[in-house]
């Protein structure tokens, strides 16, 4: 998955966060067919895998504190970690960044090896899945958000 970095701050927020609206569904597609036995493809999942770790890293974490490069990213997350009862609503962002990083971890082990999760964990499969459909429904909401927003004349009050 690639974005585009031209434009406005607002248009490259929302272009990021329909980018992961759609990358969330079609990796919560395929945790539900792993979750099923049926046969899946975890490309989705590990690219959500990337991308959540990408987020949730800073370029130097030795000297910098750890944090979401993209804020409306950061409430997605935090807000589709409550939803999915993986944790509650975080008010530090140190803390939110360690759950962003143990979920892209735990994607990125059932993407790797989707069949021993099932096997071994599938509750995991159903709450990374669980987490998947919320962060889907968070992004794709703040999405729809930032486009309805008005923009007025600046003569007009």
């Amino acid at each position: 998955m690639s974005v585009t970095r031209s434009g406005s701050p607002e248009a490259v927020s929302a272009q990021m966060e329909s980018d992961l609206a759609s990358l969330a569904s079609r990796a919560a597609v395929e945790l539900d067919r792993v979750a099923l036995g049926r046969e899946a493809s975890m490309i989705p999942v590990l690219e959500l895998a990337k991308v959540i770790a990408r987020e949730a890293s800073a370029p130097d974490q030795a000297s910098h504190p750890p944090l979401f490069l993209n804020p409306g990213t950061a409430i997605v997350m935090n807000r589709a970690i409550s939803d999915a009862q993986l944790g509650p609503q975080h008010s530090k962002i140190a803390d939110l960044v360690l759950q962003a990083a143990a979920i892209s971890k735990t994607l990125h082990e059932i993407g790797s090896d989707p069949l021993r999760c099932r096997t071994q964990n599938p509750e995991q499969v159903t709450r990374m899945r669980s987490f998947c459909v919320a962060l889907s429904r968070r992004a794709s909401a703040r999405h729809a958000a930032i486009h309805e927003r008005v923009s007025s004349h600046p003569f007009r009050r």
